[in-house]
């Protein structure tokens, strides 16, 4: 991820404000990316199942962990206000020029996996990324684990939520998506739980970014 920029994005929005939309067509993309292209910091997710094959073969319990044997569910890409679900199986022309844009910072969580979802399933290189996972490994980084002294404090997307924002983000969703094969079946619950995780990643990334300065940590973030 050479070329990480560290942006100033002061323009976090209420929670009851912020509205999500399901993209499922190639003319609500382009509208979509029309406005997403006058960003100059997103958040981004991915949601993804594990393919047929593994299913059938009941290999499928924690597979979509597992970036190449995956099946990409939708693309959640966010500004503070707006999050836009998007059917993976559209035109992806506009989503693949912002997302391998040097000038549009993306926010993700743990983004190699994302990135290998979308390089194997969009042909899609992700440019300008920053990391709330690994910028929290290095904020924490030599501070043991409460539950396993041997192991770092945990850096997964509930635990720094909780740590940073004193949230308690809901994940018991995540569960329900090994049963979906396509965006068309994703229910209300789950959609507000896919928008959920990538709004948070702004006030995630006001959070750390203050602390990262105060601590000299921004070079050693970015070189993660």
């Amino acid at each position: 991820f050479a070329g990480t920029r560290f942006v100033k994005c002061d323009n976090a929005v209420e929670i009851e404000d912020r509205i999500t939309k399901i993209v499922m067509n190639d003319q609500d993309l382009e509208l979509a990316c029309q406005v997403l292209k006058t960003e100059k910091v997103l958040a981004l997710d991915t949601e993804t199942s594990p393919t047929t094959e593994l299913v059938n073969a009941k290999q499928g319990k924690d597979e979509s962990t597992d970036p190449h044997r995956s099946n990409l569910l939708t693309i959640q890409i966010a500004t503070p206000r707006v999050c836009y679900i998007i059917n993976p199986d559209l035109n992806l022309t506009g989503v693949k020029e912002i997302l391998e844009s040097k000038s549009i910072l993306k926010i993700l969580q743990n983004a190699k996996f994302d990135a290998k979802v979308l390089k194997k399933s969009c042909k899609i290189e992700l440019r300008n990324v920053y990391d709330t996972f690994l910028s929290e490994r290095v904020l924490v980084a030599g501070i043991p684990s409460k539950f396993d002294p041997k192991k770092q404090l945990e850096a997964d997307l509930a635990s720094i939520c909780k740590r940073r924002l004193n949230l308690v983000l809901d994940k018991s969703a995540v569960k329900t998506f090994s049963a979906i094969r396509h965006i068309s079946h994703l229910n209300a619950e789950q959609a507000r739980y896919a928008a959920n995780d990538v709004f948070v990643l702004f006030d995630l990334y006001l959070a750390q970014m203050p602390l990262l300065y105060s601590q000299e940590l921004v070079q050693i973030a970015d070189i993660e």
